[in-house]
Order: C-alpha cells, then structure tokens, then sequence
C-alpha cells in the first residue's frame, strides 16, 4: 500500500526549508489556506504550479508526485555528465568520491566547458575547496619557471573573488596572494618568470574592484579578511641583488604592495580597531627605515623612493640597496575623511604624515618623487570648510522640494554655479548678481548658442559686445528661429546690426518691428538734474529704479570729468570721448562704454532713437565715469 501524498512531500521540504505555510503561500503567490489544504489533503495543488514547486523545492516533479527520486544513479551516470552534475549541485562528498578534484584543472579556465569553469559559474564552494585542498591541478605543467598564477593569471580576479567568497583560504595562500598590488593588468606586461621587483607593475595585479570586493561583500568572512589585511614587515633576508654578468645590479625577491590598499578600505568599511593597530605596524617599520637612513646617510649616496621602499643608490659602485619601507598615509584616503567630515580620523593621518615629515626633511624626503599629503592646522581647517560647502552643494542638488530657481539661487550663494548654467536656465534676474568681470565676458554668441529668451539677456550683449559681425549672426539666427521676437531684433538693430549686409532687407525689418511694437514717438522725458550727485547717490537711486535719472544725471558728471581732463569748454560730448580715447587716456572698451552711455542719455532727453540697457549696464557706466 502507497502511503505517499503531494501533500505530505509538500510539508517534508517547506520544514526542511525552515518556512512557514505562510512564507510557502508567498513565494507561490497562493493563499496559506491553499498550503494548509495540500498538506492536510484536503485539496491539491493545480498541475501549472508543479513546476514551479518542484524549481522551488530543488527537486523534479516526479518526486512531488511519488517521494521517490528516479534519477539516474550516479554509477550509472557518463563520467562527464556526473561532474557537471555534482558541481550544479555543490556535492563534495561524492565530487571526492568520484576523483573529480585531480581532473579538475585549474588552467582550463579559458574552457567554457571545463569542470572549473562550472564550478565559479555555478559558485560551488564546496567543491572549489576541495579541488584546492586535493593540491590545484593543471593541465600543462610547468615549463621554463612558470608559476601556478602565471598558469590561471588571465583570470586571476575570478579566482580570487571565488576563493573569498568559499572561504577558501588555502587558495589566497597558495598563490601568496599578499604580495600582490591592486592595478590593472590589461597595462602590464609580465614574462615567464618574472622578477618581483620593488616597482607595483612587476607583481601580480588584482584589479582595484575584486580588492574592494573582499572588503565589502557580506559573505567574505573575517579570517579571509584578517589575512589580507595582516602587515607584512620589510624582510631585508627575502631580497637579492644580483652579482653576476647578466644580472648585476638587479634587485629581486618579496615584496608588498597592499598598505595604501588596506588603509583606503579598513577606513571605508569602518573597521577602526584593525586600522589603527596597522597604523602602528607601518609606523614601526617605516621609523626602523629612517633609523638605518640616519645611520647611513654620512656615506653620501643617492636616495630615491619607489613606491613605498627607499632605496639607496651607491653611483661609484653602481649598485642599490633596499633599506625598508618608508610609507606615508595617501591623499586619496586623506581626502576621503575629509569628504566625510571625519575630524578624528583625518587628523590621526595628516598628523601621522607629518611626524614621518618631520624625521625625515632633512634628508629622505628631499630625494622623494612625490608629495607627502600634510596639510598645517589652517590649512586642513579650510579643506574641512570646503568638504562643508560640497555637502551644503549636494544637499541643495538631491532636495526635491525646491524649484529649479530656488535651487539655482541656493547654488549661487554657494559659488557654485556658472554663468553658462544662468545662461542656460535663461535666469536673467540671477545673471545680474555676477561680479561684472565674469558679466563682461559673456558674448552675444554665448547667448545665442544658450538661446536665451530674457531680451535683457541681449541688451547687455549689444552694450559689451562691439563685433558687428557677431551681431549680425545673432540678428541673423533670431529671425530664423523666432521670427516673432521682435524685441530681440529691435535691440541687435538699433546697435547697427544688419541681415547679410543688405541694407534694402535690413530698413524693411526695422518698419516690421516698429509696426509689431506699435512704437510712438513721445514727449521729451522731464529728469529732475542734480549738479552734484555723488556716486552713492547714483547707486541708490538705480537701486530705486530710476534708470533715467541716473543715466541723464551720470552723463553730466562724465561731461564736467571730460572737461576738466581735456582743459576743453566747448567740446561736444561725443568728441570728447574720442578725444580721451585717441590720448590713450581710456580703453577701447571704456570708451564704447561711454558712447552707449551718451547714446542711452540722447534717447531719454532728445528722443534721438532708443538706445536699451540693463542695471548691470549702467552700473559698469558708473564705474568707469568715476573711475576717471
């Protein structure tokens, strides 16, 4: 008699799961009740939903139906295929069973069919560490010097990642995975039998993402990091110099690279204790390197750093000596605590760096190629002030509560936004508050190019800008692109611009604009003149808006100035300025400045044709007149 049910197969593995019918019912997208009813035998599953229990529970279908599992037994199996099989499945027992570790080799990698292939495909991490316990197998065997990593380097990074994350500890010991250095190898270039020297690029790289990975994957255990984090000390006894003809000179053996590596990611996951207790290690040998500098030094030899090893150049002998490590915090993580606002940790590196600074000035690092990052107390103050600022710029750029003109406005204040962006954002209003050297140097072209709609945006352009050439490109791409803003042209016309110079086409545009703004001539404008108004007084009342008033009243005070320069009465104003101008008394672009100046103030009082300008405008016009 068959006492097997779905239902009961169906309760075996949800227990075996450690799930509750509840978790079963979500997985399924199904009711509990449902999960309750299978298992009592109160009802059944529908036949659309086996596949998906039977993917879920990681068995066939024919075992949800009879208990039984009607595979074929793996004697009974082809050799290949078991492999294969027992790899997708992570069974190591049997994997060893079989003798699969000694015909799994390591350097068929580049197979994607091979059995070590599968196994970093499919993360069999219990495979991969009985593989590296039976003794890694290869393939080829080793020819002319070839290391295990030179076998598999091409793929090295896949074999470490799968190592750590296997817990696989023997593996990062077999290919003595510390002295390595973190780079990229699609720059390198290593023979056969390679000599590790104390230059990075001769060791064997990992790449700078599977370093961090190590660091940061949840699922790399702490022995693995505790051994890649483990300082390893100068060993003067593990370096050799050549002797011989072929050789001589020639500086060999065991050296590590990781220091910076390890600091820049000890810090960045937080693991503080560890950092700090391999601090002290560097600091210990890198004060025993100066200690040998110090009692060295008389010999009068060449020091350099490589690196992070000093090495002692003897010319005479043309030979060189490694005396230690000498290693400094760098920048970049320095830098990093910064950015981080991190005030204990940036002070514990700089005033690490500068202790090592302060032993060796007077003579190591006066010989060293590259700049030990140790910022003075004022100076770290204001890195700090900077850091504060970015956040303030980031905190204003991620907050989408605000519109784009309150963010625009809040980056501004900042310092933190360009011309080019206002121009861009057509945020005149914003444009006016840049200091006037950045406001001077903005084009007509500038604009266009940003397609700008504000027309004040081109009444400043038309009083800066005195390359007709520009306004006519302007005039130009503003009739073809917005035939209806007929306060652009009006503006680029009534400074001389011209459509290809056809003067005929040129008068027939300006009647059209003067049609569509309906322009009348008006009275003469009644301004108030003040004989003697100061600058501040010009300042506030164009802070009140009276444009006109300034503009008529500024243009006196540049009369009486002219006058009194040029001991001349009875000059008329324009004359003046060309005047003072050809004397070489004032630039060229002061005195275009000031004719746009004497035009604005003929348009108010003698109605002689509008001339536009903006604030900023009249405020540069005031500065130069009472510059003079």
């Amino acid at each position: 008699m068959n006492d097997h049910s779905i239902g009961k197969t169906i309760a075996t593995l949800r227990k075996a799961n450690g799930w509750t019918q509840v978790e079963l019912a979500q997985k399924l997208n199904v009711s509990d009740k449902a999960v309750s009813k299978w298992e009592s035998e109160a009802g059944f599953p529908e036949i659309s939903q086996l596949p998906i229990l039977a993917k879920l529970f990681d068995v066939r279908i024919d075992y949800l139906m009879t208990g039984k599992d009607n595979a074929v037994p793996l004697d009974d199996m082809d050799s290949a295929k078991r492999m294969l099989y027992l790899i997708e499945k992570d069974d190591a027992e049997n994997y060893i069973k079989y003798d699969y570790p000694s015909k799994t080799y390591f350097d068929d990698i580049c197979d994607r069919n091979s059995a070590i292939t599968s196994i970093i495909e499919n993360k069999s991490k219990k495979i991969f560490n009985a593989c590296v316990k039976n003794g890694i197998a290869l393939r080829q065997p080793s020819i002319n010097n070839q290391t295990l990593v030179d076998s598999i380097y091409g793929h090295i990074d896949s074999f470490i990642k799968m190592a750590c994350e296997s817990d696989c500890l023997e593996f990062l010991q077999a290919i003595d995975f510390l002295s390595f250095a973190v780079g990229n190898k699609t720059l390198q270039s290593l023979p056969i039998g390679f000599k590790h020297t104390h230059d990075p690029q001769t060791a064997y790289l990992v790449s700078p993402s599977v370093f961090e990975f190590i660091f940061t994957n949840p699922n790399v255990s702490d022995r693995i990091i505790n051994y890649v984090s483990s300082y390893k000390a100068f060993q003067p006894n593990a370096i050799h110099y050549g002797q011989c003809v072929f050789n001589y000179g020639e500086i060999s053996g065991t050296f590590y690279f990781f220091e910076q590596n390890i600091i820049e990611q000890l810090y960045k996951t937080k693991r503080f204790d560890m950092l700090s207790d391999y601090i002290q290690q560097i600091e210990l040998d890198t004060l025993e390197t100066i200690k040998k500098y110090e009692h060295e030094k008389n010999e009068c030899p060449i020091y350099t750093l490589q690196g992070d090893y000093l090495i002692k150049r003897d010319a005479l002998n043309s030979t060189s000596t490694v005396l230690g490590k000498l290693i400094t915090i760098d920048k970049k993580t320095i830098a990093l605590a910064i950015s981080n606002l991190d005030d204990t940790w940036a002070k514990t590196f700089v005033h690490y760096n500068r202790k090592i600074i302060d032993m060796a000035t007077n003579g190591i690092m006066r010989y060293e190629n590259k700049i030990v990052f140790a910022p003075n107390d004022e100076e770290l103050t204001l890195l700090f002030e900077e850091a504060k600022q970015q956040q303030r710029i980031k905190t204003i750029q991620e907050n989408t509560s605000l519109s784009n003109k309150q963010r625009r406005e809040k980056l501004f204040a900042e310092n933190a936004l360009s011309v080019s962006d206002v121009l861009l954002a057509d945020d005149y209003d914003l444009f006016a508050k840049f200091p006037e050297e950045k406001l001077d140097a903005i084009t007509i072209t500038d604009i266009v190019d940003a397609d700008c709609a504000d027309v004040r945006f081109y009444i400043h352009a038309a009083n800066i800008n005195d390359n007709i050439n520009d306004m006519n490109f302007a005039l130009k791409t503003i009739l073809e692109k917005h035939p209806d803003r007929y306060d652009i042209m009006n503006v680029l016309l009534s400074v001389g611009a011209s459509v290809d110079n056809n003067l005929a086409f040129t008068n027939i545009l300006k009647q059209n604009v003067a049609i569509h703004l309906n322009e009348k001539d008006t009275t003469s404008a009644n301004i108030e003149i003040d004989n003697d108004i100061s600058k501040k007084s010009l300042l506030n009342s164009l802070c009140e808006g009276k444009c006109e008033y300034v503009i008529v009243n500024l243009t006196i005070v540049l009369e009486k100035k002219l006058k009194s320069m040029l001991s001349e009465q009875n000059m008329d104003l324009i004359d003046m300025i060309d005047k003072v101008h050809s004397n070489g008394m004032i630039s060229d672009f002061d005195c275009k400045m000031l004719h746009n100046l004497r035009k604005a103030r003929n348009g108010i009082v003698h109605q002689s044709g509008r001339f536009y300008y903006t604030e900023p405008i009249i405020k540069s016009w005031i500065k130069i007149v009472y510059s003079l």
